[in-house]
């Protein structure tokens, strides 16, 4: 029976259409795998948030927390639940055990939450899955210039109307773009304001007009508030519909007249400006701020790209007034600079190889062969990725990193034993088939051991299991194609191209290489106690090193971004809270040289404050997204620091993780 390489020398024309197979198959999986920052990980929290209109914190606790709690404490799995109860709404976050199926432990929830009889006035509950999609892939400012003539405020709510009747429709259109939020708009809220004489006529308080407003179910009423200024209300969707609607809302049956009387005939209903109570700034001045997520079944760089050419047909379709847009965070840039940091470094060490081959070999043909290796490797590594679901990520790209110094290493073995054997007075053929042979089982077990060692991490669980499978798996694919190219495309390609020598020709380098390991191998066989102890030292040493380094699940870098979040006692008003966020921007903006765009908004920032429309101590935080220069001086570490030490200055206590600081005043 033929031997693999046997057959490769024979079968040359086989061996070259199947490597042309894999090259198609590599390029064409290339061209389809999403690019992305980390791998998918399936995050065990589920994320639930119940609204009941009009409802006290006390009331909420009672009517909604509670019975939330109590359903979902069943549910398989389970590990256990922090929730929160404001005014308007509820939000419980539910923790399930690591490695937990989330599809299912989802519909488990909803399930539950189906059977709990919820007081009238509370909605359905929300349910989300917590996942890296919920994170904007990109933020923005965008503005439109409208000249001189026209005030920052003026500028404002024009923009405002500009932006939501054009631009996010657009945006929303957008292929992958799943949800864009817009934050720092001129916002108007519908108002009531009662007609007190009346009500005393009919013997109405603003209470019982409220209640009524309540019970109206008016679909898209999601607030209230009821102040001396009368009842103030948020409302999503058509405001012009919401103001109709509430026009004809029942209040009062006068029987002694039989006449009923509507909203409107007791109170004057209107569309106001809400800006007082809303705070975002663009490097210190009002500013407009664009949030991006991308549908899940896509991928970053591809969104990121569609969103750019998006923003410039707008851009290029206004006539009039001149659009600048300015990215705050994008992660298509960040992932695309990793990403080509990783293949920067993957052809660096593949150069290196090749010419320490150059160096020792002293023959192109056998270092052409050896280096075409590679690429054939790393292109079939790419098609297994693609089939078994792995996208390129810098996980993924690390693991394909480290294994490229692996590559070679079986094609190495082989094509030196073809030569030795050519050196002997071996024909090509004979060299290529019979020098494979003599090695085959030597690199097949080294290839089956360092495999080996990545094999206990298919049994990890949780995060950790998800972020580094697809390093295992990449490192396993890579040398597994190194294996099957070295005992193929090696010997085939050797059997055809090396020519025969007579002799085996050293370099003077090579020689004096050998000489001095010559030197060391007989030192170490002659004092193998002294040998042992220094091996000793150093692996205890190495461990020692490596503990006092610390241990953390990703390395730090230099991406360029840092986000704040200050949050202080919810008694402090709106005005206070504003001259805070004036001060620290500031402050920020004079002592960071490497500053690029500093955002500043008042209120929780992400998906689930603009589910929650706002509600429930938003106004108590202030939110810092801090964008850096590309050609900054310092790294973000060092500019994490400044930060610290500007809030520092102001007696806030910070707790920093990673690019973020969170402050408690």
């Amino acid at each position: 029976m033929k031997s693999i390489s046997e057959y490769s020398v024979k079968k040359p024309i086989s061996i070259i259409m199947m490597t042309l197979i894999v090259i198609v198959l590599g390029v064409f999986s290339l061209s389809k795998m999403s690019l992305s920052l980390f791998p998918d990980v399936n995050l065990p929290y589920v994320v639930v948030v119940t609204t009941y209109t009009g409802a006290t914190p006390e009331e909420v606790e009672v009517e909604v927390t509670k019975k939330i709690e109590s359903s979902v404490s069943g549910v398989t799995n389970f590990d256990g639940i922090t929730s929160s109860s404001s005014k308007h709404y509820a939000m419980s976050v539910i923790t399930f055990v690591e490695g937990t199926n989330m599809d299912t432990a989802f519909l488990d929830i909803r399930e539950s939450l189906d059977r709990i009889k919820f007081k009238e006035g509370v909605s359905s509950p929300m349910i989300m899955r917590i996942s890296p999609d919920m994170l904007p892939v990109m933020t923005l400012t965008i503005s439109r210039d409208y000249g001189k003539e026209v005030s920052d405020e003026e500028a404002l709510i024009a923009t405002t109307k500009w932006l939501e009747e054009e631009v996010q429709q657009k945006l929303n259109q957008t292929e992958g773009v799943a949800d864009v939020s817009i934050s720092g708009t001129s916002d108007t809220v519908l108002k009531i304001t009662l007609n007190d004489v009346a009500l005393k006529e009919l013997s109405l308080s603003n209470e019982q007009v409220l209640d009524k407003i309540n019970r109206s179910n008016i679909e898209g009423l999601v607030g209230f508030s009821l102040d001396t200024d009368g009842i103030q209300m948020l409302y999503i969707g058509n405001k012009v519909e919401g103001l109709a609607n509430l026009k004809e809302i029942p209040i009062f049956y006068d029987d002694v007249n039989d006449r009923i009387y509507v909203l409107e005939e007791l109170a004057q209903i209107q569309l106001v400006n809400n800006d007082d109570a809303s705070y975002s700034k663009i490097n210190g001045k009002l500013g407009v701020i664009i949030s991006i997520q991308k549908q899940s079944e896509y991928g970053i760089t591809e969104v990121v790209k569609a969103i750019n050419t998006t923003l410039e047909e707008i851009a290029a379709a206004e006539e009039r007034y001149p659009v600048s847009y300015q990215s705050i965070l994008d992660q298509g840039k960040y992932i695309n600079l990793a990403i080509s940091t990783i293949v920067e470094n993957i052809l660096l060490g593949a150069i290196l190889a090749v010419i320490v081959l150059i160096i020792f070999l002293r023959d192109w043909k056998a270092t052409g062969i050896v280096a075409v290796s590679m690429p054939v490797s790393i292109i079939g590594t790419f098609a297994l990725m693609y089939f078994t679901g792995i996208t390129l990520n810098v996980v993924s790209m690390g693991g394909l990193a480290l294994g490229v110094g692996m590559l070679v290493d079986n094609s190495i073995v082989v094509i030196e034993n073809i030569y030795r054997m050519l050196s002997e007075g071996a024909s090509k053929k004979e060299a290529a088939i019979y020098g494979t042979k003599q090695v085959a089982a030597a690199i097949t077990s080294s290839t089956l051991t360092t495999i080996a060692v990545f094999i206990p991490m298919f049994f990890m669980e949780g995060i950790i299991a998800d972020v580094f499978r697809s390093m295992s798996l990449t490192v396993i694919y890579s040398l597994t194609a190194s294996l099957l190219v070295a005992i193929t495309i090696v010997p085939s390609a050797s059997g055809h191209i090396l020519k025969e020598k007579k002799e085996y020709n050293q370099s003077k380098f090579g020689k004096k290489v050998f000489h001095i390991y010559e030197k060391t191998l007989g030192y170490t066989l002659r004092h193998q106690a002294i040998t042992i102890i220094l091996v000793l030292v150093f692996f205890v040493g190495s461990g020692l090193l490596a503990y006092s380094r610390g241990f953390t699940l990703m390395p730090k870098t230099d991406e360029g971004s840092i986000s704040v979040t200050l949050t202080v006692d919810k008694k402090t008003d709106f005005t206070n809270l504003s001259k805070i966020a004036d001060a620290t921007t500031n402050q920020i903006r004079e002592e960071i040289d490497d500053l690029d765009i500093i955002s500043t908004q008042i209120g929780s920032s992400g998906i689930l404050s603009s589910l929650m429309g706002g509600f429930g101590g938003t106004q108590s935080t202030v939110n810092y997204e801090i964008s850096l220069k590309d050609d900054r001086k310092l790294s973000t570490t060092q500019n994490l620091a400044k930060v610290r030490d500007i809030f520092t200055k102001f007696d806030y206590s910070v707790v920093e993780d990673g690019k973020t600081i969170d402050i408690e005043v």
